[in-house]
């Protein structure tokens, strides 16, 4: 229990069991790094590995094909108005376009914030296995204190869904309808289907505890209720940001309760109410400091494909990682036993009183899951350590009502931006295409300037938008510019007090060239080596023997790697080919349709491997045969 030693990294949480495949992943957050979900495909295909400083790493062919393998699996839905503005452009995003949801609450001036992922993992001849993560870490490079909660569960043979997983199952079918435009069909079909499996999965609550509950909030108009019922005999509240109107309705002077938020929070309080807590802390200075010490998530091996700058994870967006304190931690004691609350919630007005959030509730023998266990445990070294006094009688900070006017005013641009509507538009000319984007005439609210940019383009690129604007033109760009990601940044001033805030929308395209997902891949690809390599990787099984393959594709012969020729090329790829014809043909299906799109251009037919011809007839003949292609 909350371990400072026990550190697990999201990409571990999301890694298929031994022999298992990813069938679907339903990821929310609150914020998102597009960066960071390009890495979420290599969890599931394990084509990354480390270097010799133990840092994560992810060859660009192996992320391509990562990506282009699993990105019709994976759906996140997250708020609107929170996707950083990644610092470089990476075409490898268009992968991406259809797997982000925008969306917001149900509720005005609320947030979507739960930080929730369901995974369906498949094999031969085995049940199903679903996991599902309760985390309150976003999906973004952030290096905070978070907490994890990991389920896992196989389907069972039964038409219904179980009684206690129906709060799960209607939280994920809520979540299309919350989206600020309409989700594809895609969407609501991944939905579905693993909501479906989710009902119907067992679930163990983790040891020590000895049950579970699922707490989704904020999904209807009218309130939740307050899950702190009973009151408990004790509380501890771990929160990096508190509300004064949701601390008092949490603690009891007369409990000994235990509050843990961040300085700065804290110091928007004023005495009085900290001073009904039993003790206030906040994270020791070192502890900040080792979260900042942490190796980085990811690192980009070597050039990125076609020359695109590699960008390495931290640091992928404008916004700085996240620090210091960041989990949500709520412990009540109750006589012998004992209940914990983790998840997405905050100790904020907001959290339960219209959000969107996520908690599970596990129940444990209070000697082993209680406050005093996770603060200072028996044996080893507890959350305790990790802590130091507030002084609860300092004076609370002064209040800016300039600045929080801005922010307000920030804020409901943004959400106007949000669900205005907006559609970008391309049109063909030549091998070029023009780029405009459709705005309503409600979108920007006045008194905001608003410029606005394809994420594929530099921000010098970006156009003013205001409250006469019906059609707002980029010009004319290359089919690489094409994207439906789009970055805005909003400026208000008062007075000498001016604020800005920057992000991106996922945005309908009209327009769009059908083959684009063809093309884009044919636009990474440069020389032999990259084809020969992204071919292998294609082939390549999930987990050991994709790592295998990624490190042995890179000495196959000198003119594409540079390295000792240690195989002849067509013998390595004959053996996978042999045995995709044999064990899954499918596969054979997806290296058709790259190997026909590269063949039907000169440039594109010299990119094909020495002697790929002679050994790829007979494989297609012998598969006509079979399946009748």
């Amino acid at each position: 229990m909350l371990e400072p030693e026990d550190r697990r990294l999201l990409l571990d949480a999301l890694r298929p069991p031994a022999g298992y495949t990813l069938e679907t992943a339903i990821g929310t957050t609150f914020s998102l790094d597009l960066l960071a979900l390009l890495t979420v495909p290599l969890a599931f295909t394990l084509f990354d590995w480390e270097d010799e400083e133990g840092r994560p790493m992810a060859d660009p062919l192996a992320l391509l094909e990562a990506v282009r393998r699993h990105a019709d699996h994976v759906a996140i839905f997250c708020q609107a108005g929170k996707t950083y503005i990644p610092r470089h452009d990476q075409r490898l995003y268009a992968y991406l376009e259809s797997s982000v949801v925008d969306v917001k609450a149900p509720r005005a001036n609320r947030s979507f914030h739960p930080k929730l992922w369901a995974l369906s993992f498949h094999a031969p001849d085995a049940p199903t296995r679903i996991r599902v993560l309760c985390a309150s870490r976003n999906l973004t490079f952030d290096r905070s204190w978070d907490t994890l909660l990991v389920l896992d569960g196989e389907v069972q043979p039964r038409q219904t869904a179980f009684e206690r997983n129906l709060p799960l199952t209607a939280f994920l079918s809520a979540l299309p309808d919350l989206a600020v435009q309409p989700p594809g069909d895609r969407i609501r079909v991944l939905v579905k289907r693993i909501q479906a499996e989710v009902g119907r999965t067992k679930f163990a609550p983790p040891p020590p505890f000895e049950d579970l509950r699922f707490l989704p909030l904020g999904l209807q108009q009218t309130g939740d209720a307050w899950p702190f019922e009973p009151p408990p005999q004790r509380l501890l509240v771990v929160s990096p940001f508190v509300g004064p109107g949701c601390l008092l309705r949490l603690v009891d002077s007369n409990r000994n309760d235990v509050l843990v938020a961040r300085g700065e929070e804290l110091a928007k309080i004023g005495p009085e109410l900290l001073g009904r807590f039993g003790s206030v802390h906040v994270l020791l200075d070192g502890a900040t400091a080792e979260a900042l010490d942490e190796p980085d998530e990811l690192q980009i091996n070597g050039a990125a494909p076609s020359g695109t700058e590699a960008t390495p994870a931290p640091g992928g967006s404008e916004d700085p990682p996240l620090v210091g304190l960041h989990a949500k931690l709520y412990v009540a004691d109750d006589g012998p036993n004992a209940r914990v609350w983790t998840g997405s919630a905050n100790a904020g007005n907001a959290a339960f009183d219209g959000n969107v959030e996520f908690l599970i509730e596990l129940k444990g023998k209070k000697s082993q899951c209680g406050i005093d266990s996770i603060l200072n445990p028996e044996s080893g070294a507890g959350f305790g350590t990790m802590l130091q006094d507030y002084p609860a009688d300092s004076a609370p900070e002064a209040v800016d009502p300039v600045s929080e006017r801005i922010e307000d005013l920030l804020t409901e641009a943004q959400s106007a931006l949000a669900s205005a509507g907006l559609r970008l538009c391309v049109n063909p000319d030549g091998s070029a295409f023009f780029i405009s984007l459709s705005v309503p005439t409600t979108a920007v609210p006045p008194g905001v300037a608003v410029r606005c940019w394809p994420i594929t383009l530099q921000e010098s690129a970006a156009i003013s938008i205001g409250t006469d604007t019906t059609v707002a033109e980029f010009g004319r760009h290359s089919f690489e510019a094409l994207t439906t990601f789009l970055a805005f940044h909003l400026q208000a001033s008062e007075a000498e007090t001016e604020r800005s805030r920057r992000f991106v929308l996922n945005l309908p395209m009209d327009g769009a060239p059908s083959d684009r997902r063809e093309r884009l891949l044919r636009s990474f690809l440069h020389n032999r080596a990259q084809v020969l390599r992204l071919l292998l990787l294609m082939l390549a099984d999930e987990g050991a023997d994709a790592l295998g393959t990624l490190l042995a594709s890179r000495g196959l012969v000198p003119e594409y790697t540079g390295l000792p020729a240690t195989a002849d090329p067509m013998t390595a790829l004959l053996e996978p080919l042999m045995r995709a014809l044999a064990r899954r043909p499918a596969k054979l299906l997806e290296i058709a349709q790259v190997v026909d799109e590269l063949a039907r251009s000169d440039e594109g037919r010299q990119l094909l491997p020495d002697g790929f011809e002679a050994i790829w007839k007979p494989i297609t003949k012998a598969r006509k045969e079979v399946e009748g292609w």
